[in-house]
C-alpha cells in the first residue's frame, strides 16, 4: 500500500433560470486531494473543465458560435482551432486545415493546478486519465492550452488571488518560461495528446455511440 493515497472531487452548478448559452457548457471544478496513513486530508491540486454539450446544441438547434462565445476560454479555442459550423446543426466541428470532426461533446481542460512538492511524480498524468475515463463516454476530443500557471497568475493582482492560487508559489524566482513551456509540451505529448498551434493540444476520442 502507498503512503499516499490520491483521490478527485469533481463539482458542477446548474443555474435552472439560465436559458444563455452558457447553458451549453457544463463548468467542472475538481478539487484533487492526499489521503496519508495518519488520516490526515490535504488538498494539493485542482482542475477546470468545460465541456461543450455539442449533442445538445444540435437537438435544440441552437447556434455554436453563440456558446463557443459564452466564455473567453471557449471563444480562444474556437478562434484558434475550429472550424465551426454556422447553419448546419448536422454538420461536424473539424480542426482548422484537418480531417479531424467531432459530432459529440467535447471537452476543454483550462487548467491542471499541483503544488510544488506534489509536481514531476506522475499525478499530472492519472489526473489526465481519470478525467478521460470519466468523461471520454461523452467527448469526442480533449482540449487544452499549455500555459505555465506562473504567465497565467502574472495577470492576477495578488489582492485578487485566493489561498490556493498563492499556494503555488507563483512568484518563484527560479522560473524560466522557455523551460516550462517545454516541459509542459513534453508532458501533453506523453500524455498521448497531439500538438496544434498556438500552444493548444488535443487528444482525440470518438467514443462509440449505441443506436
Amino acid at each position: 500500500m502507498s503512503a499516499f493515497d490520491y483521490s478527485i472531487t469533481y463539482h458542477i452548478n446548474s443555474d435552472l433560470s439560465d436559458d444563455s448559452p452558457k447553458k451549453y457548457i457544463n463548468c467542472i471544478e475538481a478539487q484533487i486531494y492526499v489521503n496519508s496513513l495518519s488520516g490526515t486530508t490535504l488538498q494539493v491540486g485542482r482542475v477546470f473543465l468545460k465541456i461543450i454539450l455539442l449533442t445538445q446544441a444540435r437537438k435544440n438547434r441552437y447556434y455554436f458560435q453563440n456558446i463557443f462565445n459564452a466564455y473567453s476560454s471557449t471563444k480562444n479555442l474556437a478562434s484558434n482551432v475550429l472550424c465551426i459550423p454556422l447553419d448546419d446543426f448536422d454538420a461536424p466541428l473539424t480542426i482548422n486545415c484537418s480531417s479531424s470532426d467531432f459530432k459529440t461533446d467535447i471537452c476543454l481542460i483550462e487548467s491542471i493546478e499541483l503544488l510544488p512538492s506534489f509536481r514531476g511524480k506522475g499525478l499530472g498524468k492519472t489526473i489526465i486519465g481519470d478525467i478521460i475515463h470519466r468523461f471520454g463516454p461523452m467527448c469526442s476530443a480533449f482540449f487544452v492550452q499549455a500555459v505555465p500557471f506562473q504567465l497565467k497568475v502574472m495577470r492576477i493582482l495578488v489582492d485578487e488571488m485566493d489561498d490556493f492560487t498563492k499556494q503555488m508559489q507563483y512568484n518563484d524566482a527560479q522560473f524560466d518560461e522557455e523551460s516550462a513551456q517545454f516541459k509542459l509540451y513534453a508532458f501533453f505529448q506523453k500524455s498521448g495528446f497531439d500538438l496544434l498551434n498556438d500552444g493548444y493540444f488535443v487528444r482525440e476520442n470518438h467514443p462509440i455511440i449505441e443506436i
